[in-house]
């Protein structure tokens, strides 16, 4: 996967987001659970077409933290039902 990190990115909203090293975590949690293994054994049962198969998934979120008290949080004073 090429990746295009701009790291530090500051949003329309003035939040910036860091440099993390995402590559590397990414990288650490694939080691932790085995990736490669479980690639391999997903081709074995592919190509001894057995019918039990295995489905492999990886999903990341950035969670934010720390947002207040923020010089930002004025400007987001708002929520689903209008200006707080």
């Amino acid at each position: 996967v090429d990746i295009d990190w701009e790291f530090p990115f500051t949003t329309v909203a003035g939040f910036e987001y860091d440099s993390g090293n995402y590559e590397a975590a990414t990288a650490k949690a694939k080691e932790l659970f085995d990736y490669d293994g479980l690639r391999a054994e997903q081709a074995e049962r592919r190509a001894r077409k057995d019918p039990v198969q295995l489905g492999i998934g990886i999903s990341t979120y950035t969670e934010q933290c720390g947002l207040a008290p923020s010089r930002i949080l004025g400007r987001l004073s708002y929520d689903l039902y209008g200006a707080w």
